[in-house]
């Protein structure tokens, strides 16, 4: 029997886009006859509370260790960069305690993480490594001027970067402009493969709004035919939303709410311009729970996603596929050339807006809301159609089956 070890920072029962979807592999491992244990944080990544999950768990025949890390919640920019290096020589250290396994998965949170196992790896155990990049480090910290673009110390962070991801003997990412990234990084064709996320119908599909007591409960002071455009997720940096707030503001006049869940660099920007300009047409709520997920989700009439044009191959907005999950319709502010928008085009999900044209984000979100009955249901149909080309149990069984193989 295969042994496999997965490490990240999140994992059952952390609500975590990165965490649930290390789940869904794990499972799919599991039923591919493989032994799985898990390495992750015993602290939320999302901030559930104050959530500490137990030291040792069983999931699923899964067995979970969890380390634990004072500090791991600071704001401060530098702060944090010292939690995540903490955090990632503890990961090191519980691995070269471990006992050895055949395979080891490694994801990219906390950032640099595989380096860390990587280096570990080289003196002990020697297993067969695996990058799973949901986001690329260190260019992303380069791109959001966390370190100097093309200074001394971003050539420094690429060229090691490049050295320890050649210790990987399958590097797997989400879309072509990443795999473009790191060829760009001097990694080779051979090493890389690209796998897309999935879209879990199962745990999040469509939920009719009579069905929906999140949606009843948001709109029980408002007009029933409310329509509601949602931002659900991370409010990353890499996910600009003025445009989005510059057409809420234009809109307020009409029956459409702006509803934006979850968390992160930019939620604060939301509730400072909601403040700002007074404007009772938006509304902010907190990280949902995963039992609630199906309903909050579901709670939209057409969701949104954004994707930061100097982001493109460095980020991969796995939002995305949740909202296929539930079928409907999007609105993407992003670049036309990024992967996202060429699912969307290329299937006809909804519409894509380059950042900073706001009358255009207002003309299309006031369109949909006025979109008759039988265009809207046409819209939702071929999303629905659309996600079953992300199917879950098929697309993480690939992935899977590429570890084990």
């Amino acid at each position: 029997m295969t042994k496999v070890l997965l490490i990240n920072q999140s994992f059952y029962p952390d609500i975590a886009a990165s965490g649930q979807y290390l789940t869904d592999l794990a499972i799919a491992l599991q039923q591919q006859g493989a032994q799985v244990e898990v390495l992750t944080s015993q602290k939320a990544y999302v901030e559930q509370g104050n959530t500490i999950f137990p030291p040792r768990e069983t999931y699923n025949g899964i067995t979970i260790r969890r380390i634990s890390l004072p500090g791991s919640r600071w704001r401060l920019r530098y702060l944090r960069m010292i939690s995540s290096m903490l955090l990632n020589i503890s990961f090191m250290f519980a691995y070269i305690f471990s006992p050895r396994r055949d395979r080891v998965v490694v994801l990219t949170s906390p950032p640099l993480l595989f380096w860390f196992i990587a280096l570990a790896n080289i003196f002990v155990h020697r297993s067969k490594l695996y990058s799973w990049s949901m986001d690329i480090n260190p260019q992303q910290a380069i791109e959001t001027g966390w370190v100097k673009k093309g200074g001394v110390f971003a050539k420094f962070l690429l060229a090691f970067n490049a050295f320890f991801l050649r210790r990987a003997k399958k590097i797997f990412v989400l879309d072509e402009a990443m795999r473009e990234c790191l060829l760009d990084n001097g990694l080779s064709e051979e090493r890389l493969e690209v796998l897309p996320l999935w879209a879990d119908r199962d745990r999040l599909g469509p939920l009719p709004p009579h069905e929906n007591a999140f949606r009843r409960k948001l709109l029980s002071d408002m007009e029933p035919e409310t329509f509601i455009v949602m931002y659900s997720g991370n409010h990353s940096i890499c996910h600009p939303l003025s445009t989005l707030l510059e057409a809420a503001r234009e809109l307020q006049q009409e029956r459409i709410l702006f509803l934006f869940v979850g968390g992160g660099a930019r939620y604060s920007e939301v509730e400072s311009y909601k403040e700002r300009h007074k404007l009772q047409n938006i509304v902010c709520l907190p990280y949902q729970p995963a039992e609630n997920l199906q309903q909050s989700l579901n709670a939209a009439d057409l969701h949104v996603v954004s994707m930061g044009e100097s982001y493109v191959g460095l980020v991969h907005p796995s939002k995305l596929y949740g909202v296929l999950a539930t079928s409907t319709p999007i609105l993407l502010l992003g670049p036309q050339q990024c992967p996202l928008a060429g699912v969307i085009l290329k299937h006809n999900l909804g519409v894509v807006v380059e950042h900073g044209d706001s009358e255009g984000a207002r003309d299309v979100i006031s369109r949909f809301a006025s979109l008759p009955v039988e265009e809207y249901e046409q819209y939702r149909q071929r999303v629905e159609e659309t996600s079953k080309l992300y199917d879950r149990e098929s697309r993480a069984g690939d992935l899977a089956r590429a570890i084990l193989e």
